[in-house]
C-alpha cells in the first residue's frame, strides 16, 4: 500500500505540492515528511521538467498542458483520500498553475492555499473565486527573490507578487526579508509556517516583517525596467533603421583614376615598389584623401623596409576608413617588424572578432604567439587555420607553425617531437618550396619566407634535435617521401 494511503486512515487533511520549472522538485520529499509527520496526508505533482523556453514563450499551448497534467495528478490524489480537503503548497510557475486551475475548475473547491515565489498577476480574479478556496491565500514574499520580478520583465501573464506582494484583499503577503526564490522549501520553514496554517489557519508572523525591509533597489530597478518592451523597440529600431555600412571602404574609392590605381597595383603585383611609391605619391597630390592609394603607398613602403613611413600611410588611409580589415592587417604587420607585437596582437584580435574565419589574421597571430614563445597558444591557432575547410592556401603556413611550435617547447617529449617534425613534412609535401626555406636559402613564398621564419628556425637548429636534424639531412639528399 502506497504510504501516503496508509496515511489517509489517520490524516483529516490532503495535501498537494506543485513545483516550478526547470526542476524535478527534490524539496517535496523533504516538505512531505515535514507534513507527514505532522498528520497530513501528501501528495506530490508534476509537469515533468519544464524548461525556461516554454516559460518565457507567452504562448497558452505550454502553459495548459502543464495545467493539464497538474489536474490529472490531483485528481488522482484526490481518489487516494477520499473525502479530505486539499490545500496547496505551490512554489513559482505551480503558483500560475493552481490559481488557473481553481478558475478553470469550476466543479472544485480546495481548503487552504499557500504560493511563494509567485508569479500570479496582481490583479488575478480571486473574488470571482472566493467560494473555491478558504481565504486568504497565504503568498510567502521573498525580498531577495529576483525571479518572479525577471518573468514579469521579460515576458507576459506573469507578475512580481512573489517579491512584492498582491497587496490586496483575500490574499496574506507575509513577508521574508532576505529570503530569496526557493529559501522556502525546507523543513524548518515548513514546521514553522505551513503546519499551523494547514492546521487550524494560524499565520505566524515572519521574523524581520517590517516596513524597512523591503525589496533592494537593484530588484525594484529590474522591475521598474521592463525588458520586453526594450526587446520589442531594439527590433523595431533594427527593422525600421537603415543597416551599418559595410565595413569595408573600397566604395569610397574615386572612380576618375581607376587607371593610375590599377597601374600601381600591377608595379606592386610585380615587386616593383619604388616605381609603385613614386606613382602613389603623384596620384594622392590629386586625390589627398583617397584611403585606396594610402594603402598602397603603405604597402611599397612596407616591402621597401620602411615600415615606419608605412604607418604613416596606413594611419592615414585608417583616417578614412577606420575598419577597413585590409588595411589594419597590413598596418599589424608593419608593427611586427618595428617590434610592437602588443598593438599588433590587438589588432588581429580585433580583425578576429569582426570575422572569427579570417585565417590570415588568425596565422599572423599565431606567428607572432610563435615569437614571443607563447607556443601553446600559437599551436592552436595554427590549427584552427589548418582545419579550416577553406585554408587550401594557408595550410602548408600552417603545418609548419604547428611543427615548430611543437618542437621547440620544453620539456621535450617523444610524441610530440614525431607530431612536429611529422607536420614539417607535410607543410613541405604540400609546398616543395618550404625545402629552401628549412635549409636557409634566401627565398619568399608570401608569409613563408626565410627572413619572417629564419630566426625561430635557426634556433631550432641550435636546439639538436636528431629526429629534426634526420628530416633536414633527407631533404638535402631528396629523400623525403609524400604521400
Amino acid at each position: 500500500m502506497h504510504s501516503s494511503e496508509r496515511g489517509s486512515e489517520r490524516a483529516s487533511h490532503l495535501v498537494v505540492l506543485v513545483h516550478g520549472i526547470r526542476t524535478r522538485a527534490k524539496w517535496m520529499g523533504v516538505v512531505r515528511a515535514t507534513l507527514g509527520a505532522s498528520g497530513f496526508a501528501v501528495e506530490p505533482t508534476s509537469y515533468g521538467r519544464f524548461d525556461l523556453f516554454r516559460f518565457l514563450l507567452p504562448v497558452k499551448y505550454f502553459r495548459r498542458q502543464a495545467m493539464d497534467s497538474v489536474w490529472i495528478d490531483i485528481q488522482r490524489a484526490i481518489q487516494l483520500h477520499p473525502g479530505l480537503p486539499v490545500s496547496f503548497i505551490a512554489h513559482s510557475f505551480g503558483t500560475f498553475i493552481v490559481a488557473n486551475i481553481l478558475r478553470r475548475e469550476f466543479a472544485f473547491t480546495a481548503n487552504r492555499v499557500i504560493f511563494c515565489g509567485s508569479i500570479v498577476h496582481y490583479r488575478f480574479p480571486f473574488e470571482q473565486i472566493s467560494s473555491r478556496f478558504q481565504a486568504p491565500i497565504l503568498n510567502e514574499v521573498g525580498t531577495r527573490d529576483v525571479w518572479p520580478i525577471i518573468a514579469e520583465s521579460v515576458t507576459w501573464g506573469y507578475e512580481s507578487s512573489g517579491a512584492h506582494g498582491f497587496n490586496r484583499a483575500g490574499v496574506d503577503d507575509r513577508r521574508h526579508n532576505g529570503l530569496a526564490h526557493s529559501d522556502f522549501l525546507n523543513a524548518d520553514f515548513c514546521a514553522k509556517y505551513w503546519v499551523p496554517y494547514l492546521r487550524d489557519g494560524t499565520r505566524v508572523r515572519a521574523t524581520g516583517d517590517t516596513v524597512s525591509g523591503g525589496v533592494p533597489w537593484w530588484l525594484e530597478f529590474i522591475s521598474f525596467v521592463r525588458i520586453k518592451y526594450l526587446l520589442i523597440l531594439a527590433i523595431a529600431l533594427f527593422l525600421i533603421l537603415p543597416p551599418e555600412a559595410p565595413t569595408s571602404c573600397d566604395n569610397l574609392a574615386p572612380r576618375a583614376d581607376t587607371v593610375r590605381l590599377d597601374i600601381i597595383d600591377r608595379a606592386l603585383t610585380g615587386k616593383q615598389y619604388s616605381y609603385a611609391l613614386s606613382e602613389a605619391e603623384q596620384y594622392l597630390m590629386d586625390h589627398p584623401n583617397d584611403h585606396v592609394a594610402y594603402h598602397m603607398k603603405g604597402l611599397a613602403h612596407y616591402h621597401l623596409g620602411q615600415y615606419d613611413l608605412a604607418m604613416k600611410a596606413y594611419d592615414a588611409a585608417l583616417k578614412t576608413c577606420p575598419k577597413e580589415p585590409k588595411i589594419l592587417f597590413n598596418k599589424a604587420a608593419a608593427l611586427s617588424e618595428l617590434g610592437d607585437l602588443a598593438n599588433a596582437i590587438a589588432i588581429y584580435e580585433a580583425l578576429l572578432n569582426l570575422n572569427n574565419n579570417d585565417l590570415e589574421a588568425r596565422l599572423a597571430l599565431a606567428f607572432i604567439q610563435l615569437r614571443m614563445k607563447e607556443f601553446v597558444p600559437a599551436y592552436s591557432n595554427y590549427r584552427r587555420v589548418d582545419i579550416h575547410p577553406n585554408a587550401k592556401q594557408l595550410r602548408p603556413a600552417a603545418r609548419l607553425g604547428m611543427g615548430v611550435s611543437l618542437l621547440v617547447q620544453t620539456p621535450r617529449i617523444q610524441d610530440r617531437v614525431r607530431d612536429g617534425v611529422g607536420h614539417i613534412a607535410d607543410a613541405v609535401c604540400l609546398q616543395k618550396e618550404l625545402e629552401d626555406v628549412l635549409l636557409g636559402r634566401e627565398t619568399e613564398i608570401g608569409t613563408l619566407s626565410y627572413q619572417a621564419y629564419g630566426p625561430i628556425l635557426t634556433e631550432l637548429e641550435r636546439q639538436k634535435i636528431p629526429e629534426y636534424e634526420r628530416f633536414l639531412r633527407n631533404i638535402r639528399d631528396r629523400k623525403v617521401a609524400c604521400k
